[in-house]
């Protein structure tokens, strides 16, 4: 009897060609058209030609609707995808994928803007260890605005700040 078992291919064979071995494969899920995995390094997806990878950071949120199996991402960018999971195979895959989003959270700070916007200053975790920070927007957010400018980057030396990082000019 084995100690430890090596995880079963879960995903195509071709996953194995665009997910080298040293990116450590977390969890994976076939979609209905290609496959999904977790790394330690981020997300590879393939939706019929076309192989997708983003780090943990590039993910804003997500939600799975439990009837469709449908995995909704929100990207920093503000763009969307749709990951329609197998239902019956999706295994483990979104807790891990939730868990290691979670991970590349460090702390967040909420910054509510004149004329009603709001935004998120985040300080997000690479895979490497390495920090940096993020402006998630409503869509509305105007950096070049001095006022918007301001009260953003007080919101940021505090990310850092909470990080025991000192920056100066903020």
């Amino acid at each position: 009897m084995a100690l430890f078992r090596r995880p079963s291919r879960p995903i195509g064979d071709s996953s194995s060609v665009q997910i080298p071995r040293s990116e450590h494969r977390l969890a994976s899920a076939d979609l209905t058209d290609g496959w999904v995995a977790a790394t330690r390094a981020g997300i590879v997806f393939r939706l019929g030609d076309t192989v997708v990878r983003r780090a943990w950071t590039d993910v804003d949120h997500a939600s799975l609707d439990g009837e469709s199996s449908v995995l909704t991402i929100s990207w920093v960018t503000g763009e969307v995808t749709a990951l329609p999971l197998v239902p019956k195979k999706r295994l483990a895959f979104p807790q891990v994928f939730r868990e290691r989003v979670q991970a590349s959270i460090v702390y967040t700070v909420p910054v509510r803007l004149p004329g009603g916007g709001t935004a998120r200053v985040a300080l997000r975790r690479r895979a490497t260890g390495e920090l940096l920070s993020q402006v998630i927007g409503d869509g509305r957010v105007d950096l070049s605005d001095p006022v918007v400018a301001r009260l953003v980057g007080a919101a940021e030396a505090e990310l850092w700040s909470a990080a025991g990082v000192v920056a100066q000019g903020w």
